[in-house]
């Protein structure tokens, strides 16, 4: 009992702390530390993986007859199979990983039925590796870890080699909110002794919650218990997930004293809720069923591209790394992107039509804009010559989506007949570089 109190006691204690640690480590990767600029890699023509695996996050079983949860986490490990078949070098799947919330509720019916489907699914021979998330805690928060253990047959953190390769994770035993301060020895304790054993490799390392301040949805949906440790080892390539973002935004990888990437979703799509974003769940968002094709070479370097299984095509950029453990090589940090993000533009000649729907309604239509990353959204107005705004939205661009919309479609409401009104759309990238507006000067009929 007083072992308890004591361990609870330094929890509170060291709670603050990880949270400035977490604040000044994210500021120096971000700000004071920067390798410089550098082009973006990509893999040479010859790469040859010797391991491959693939990961993804946020399954949500709940245990309900058809659910196409369920549906999607059997054809996510049939394509993770029949991609890797189909490499003519490389031909074998080493793992599947998975970072957490694979239970909607956290039974252990559930927990049993995601590894049920996993068993069915997977080659003899793939590894499978799994973490608790938040969820997971929702059924019965006290005895969650036991149950776990019981219902899966696996431990709630793993260390294991494949091909050389260490994978280490853990899930949230602090009742699924955070990482008590024994999980946080213990990752540290690993930590060294994979750099031991091969300093230039890779270290993949997994765990539900994001790092704060590090990739897209990490400042709703992160957490800073993890950030001091990690940063001590600038081969970790770590993936998490909680936030639901889509994997293709550039911002869902990260890179500054360690590599982060988050890992998307299975069950639905879920964005920012800032005022100048496009709204948390938008248009399609429950049509989301993406992973990482993750692959080492015998040097170490790393390959990894986004995967949408419901499109069933790679999305996104190639992500090359080809040091991990060297950070001056680092060219996704965010100054880095930065710079060689171009801001939005759309073809000349594109043109903005507003018409009046069968119900009255005015429905404006636009081409996409274009970007060397991707559009993430566009802010649109429409005023009267008065100046009076009437509408004001920001859509986003339906990039999760897979095929992504060819243009933008969007119902502006009501206006009043025989007023001249003029409509801005302004598109955004991942980064809010703003194009320059479209415009239309049009009378109400």
């Amino acid at each position: 009992m007083l072992a308890a109190l004591a361990s609870k006691a330094l929890q509170m204690l060291t709670a603050p702390l990880a949270g400035l640690l977490a604040f000044v480590f994210t500021f120096l990767s971000n700000i004071i530390y920067s390798p410089g600029i550098m082009d973006l890699p990509t893999p040479p023509d010859d790469f040859t993986p010797v391991m491959r695996f693939t990961v993804t996050s946020d399954v949500h079983l709940n245990g309900q007859e058809g659910q196409v949860e369920a549906q999607r986490l059997a054809q996510m490990l049939q394509t993770s199979k029949r991609i890797s078949s189909e490499d003519s070098v490389y031909d074998k799947l080493d793992a599947a990983a998975f970072v957490g919330d694979l239970c909607d509720k956290g039974t252990p019916e559930t927990m049993r039925q995601f590894v049920d489907i996993c068993n069915d699914n997977l080659y003899e021979g793939t590894e499978l590796l799994a973490v608790m998330g938040n969820h997971e805690f929702m059924h019965d928060r006290p005895n969650t870890i036991e149950s776990w253990k019981r219902s899966t047959d696996m431990d709630y953190r793993f260390h294991e080699v494949i091909n050389g390769f260490h994978f280490i994770g853990m899930s949230p035993d602090n009742e699924g909110r955070g990482y008590t301060l024994d999980n946080r020895l213990w990752l540290a304790e690993q930590l060294k002794l994979a750099e031991n054993d091969n300093p230039d490799y890779p270290i993949f390392v997994f765990q539900h919650h994001h790092i704060w301040g590090t990739v897209y949805g990490s400042l709703n949906w992160g957490n800073v218990d993890l950030t001091a440790i990690l940063a001590q080892f600038p081969q970790v390539i770590d993936f998490s997930g909680h936030s639901h973002y889509p994997i293709n935004d550039p911002a869902s990888i990260w890179q500054g004293s360690f590599t982060a990437l988050g890992t998307g979703t299975l069950s639905y799509f879920e964005m920012e809720y800032f005022p100048f974003t496009g709204g948390q769940f938008p248009e399609g968002y429950r049509q989301a069923a993406q992973m990482y094709v993750v692959e080492a070479d015998i040097k170490g370097a790393t390959r990894i591209r986004g995967y949408d299984i419901l499109g069933d095509c790679f999305i996104g950029e190639t992500y090359y790394i080809a040091t991990p453990a060297d950070k001056s090589t680092f060219a996704y940090g965010l100054r880095n992107r930065l710079a060689k993000s171009q801001a939005p533009v759309f073809d000349k000649g594109a043109k903005l039509s507003a018409v009046k729907g069968e119900e009255g309604n005015y429905i404006l239509d636009f081409p996409n804009a274009q970007d060397n990353f991707l559009v993430r959204q566009y802010q649109v107005t429409v005023s009267e010559v008065s100046g009076r705004l009437v509408y004001s939205a920001t859509h986003l661009s339906g990039y999760y989506l897979s095929p992504q919309p060819e243009r933008q479609v969007i119902d502006i409401g009501e206006l009043e007949s025989g007023k001249t009104y003029v409509a801005s759309v302004i598109a955004a990238n991942a980064y809010y570089m703003p194009s320059h507006p479209l415009l239309l000067s049009f009378t109400a009929q």
